[in-house]
């Protein structure tokens, strides 16, 4: 399950190393929790993607230039809560950058998850690797997600079960892949164990 820091933590932590770096530290002074107070979104921009359109991304928060949002409000932590929703970021952060004559400033800060480089499965023989492999259908770049990887374990432990290993494990690891910016490997460990067979039916209430 992913987890975020609440709303006004970050703006605390965002407006904290601000009036560290030496600028006027009197925007700070500005938000008062304790009073809800209107701003006209003024602008609004994307960053920390690399593949993913800015543009679209944007649209994705609700949030857009001209509209009026409430500090204390619902409008940036709702935001936040559908960039989760996707599943395709292990980060996500919205900073105010600028407040001015009733106007306010965002930044979405976006971290998209880590896209695959290399695959690796062991545990078992060639044949069932090329199998397995085109059915999970995990290919270079792709984008690692929960989804993708309970999709393939699922998927693995559907194959074996019909040849009748109802006992499957897979274990999934992830190793960052150092030739690329956010790049990983994964390694799936797949062990069959032994298959399951029937040893005996009876039948009740069958005379013949």
């Amino acid at each position: 399950m992913h987890k975020f820091i609440s709303f006004p933590v970050l703006i605390f932590l965002f407006f904290n190393s601000y009036s560290q770096s030496g600028a006027d530290s009197t925007i700070i002074k500005t938000i008062d929790y304790s009073k809800t107070r209107e701003y006209v979104l003024a602008d609004i921009k994307v960053t920390g993607v690399r593949y993913l359109q800015p543009g679209n991304l944007l649209t994705i928060s609700g949030l857009y230039k001209g509209m009026k949002i409430q500090l204390p409000g619902t409008e940036i932590s709702e935001a936040i809560k559908k960039y989760w929703k996707y599943g395709l970021f292990s980060d996500v952060k919205i900073l105010i950058t600028k407040i001015e004559d009733g106007n306010i400033y965002l930044e979405i800060q976006l971290r998209e998850q880590p896209r695959l480089n290399k695959i690796e499965i062991t545990g078992i023989k060639k044949s069932d690797k090329d199998d397995i492999q085109e059915k999970i259908d995990l290919k270079r770049g792709m984008q690692v997600t929960d989804d993708n990887l309970n999709r393939a374990v699922i998927i693995i432990k559907k194959h074996f079960k019909e040849k009748g290993f109802f006992n499957v494990t897979v274990d999934i690891k992830q190793a960052a892949d150092t030739s690329g910016s956010n790049l990983v490997n994964l390694h799936l460990d797949i062990q069959k164990n032994n298959r399951v067979r029937i040893k005996s039916i009876d039948f009740e209430g069958n005379t013949a």
